[in-house]
């Protein structure tokens, strides 16, 4: 399933496995059998026949061969009458085939594209939920925790704790974007595959930012 694939996965199987590409393959092989039949009509059809027919009782013993069974050998040929008709509806099918197969290029490439703009977001976004997790928040914190402590003896000014409290606050805004972010991302990456994929890309638990 999708939800075990990694990123590299998901680009090796984008241009197959959309459900977008899905739709124009099924249009495809209907298209393709629609060709194949069409220059099926377009042939002569020869068919052999072989019947055994029992005569019984000879109505005539002294005829030679008279009471013998019959074995009655016939060839039959469908031509086919409307050949200019099969014809165009083969020369029309084999043009939907491939304006078909075109459009199943282009769409190929646009899903790629499309897929390395959302990896590039969610793995963005990742890299600064981490960031400000894991380095930003808890040192600007612990800034805070020392501004405060700074006040109470006097040591920092008003100014400077609340300079430190605005800080975090950014940093805290900027983690609850790039969550958003990575929502979004995951969302869109499940749309285009139709189905879940977030696992793929996800390197590990948001966590708490506080």
């Amino acid at each position: 399933p999708l939800t075990l694939r990694s990123a590299e996965q998901l680009r090796g199987v984008v241009a197959d496995e959309a459900p977008e590409v899905r739709v124009l393959d099924s249009r495809l092989d209907s298209e393709s059998e629609r060709v194949r039949l069409t220059e099926i009509e377009d042939r002569l059809d020869w068919n052999l026949s072989l019947s055994y027919v029992p005569i019984g009782t000879a109505a005539i013993p002294d005829l030679p061969d008279s009471g013998r069974d019959a074995v009655l050998a016939g060839v039959s040929i469908r031509l086919p009458v409307w050949r200019k008709k099969y014809r165009a509806a083969e020369r029309e099918s084999r043009e939907r085939e491939a304006s078909i197969r075109e459009a199943r290029s282009e769409v190929g490439d646009r899903l790629s594209d499309r897929l390395e703009r959302l990896l590039y977001r969610f793995e963005n976004a990742d890299r600064e939920i981490r960031l400000y997790r894991d380095t930003l928040i808890p040192k600007s914190e612990q800034s805070l925790e020392a501004s405060q402590a700074g006040l109470r003896t006097a040591k920092v000014g008003v100014l400077d704790l609340v300079d430190t409290t605005r800080i975090l606050l950014q940093f805290q805004l900027a983690y609850e974007r790039a969550v958003t972010e990575r929502a979004r991302a995951s969302a869109e990456l499940r749309y285009l595959f139709g189905e879940e994929v977030t696992s793929a890309v996800d390197a590990g638990s948001e966590g708490s930012s506080s």
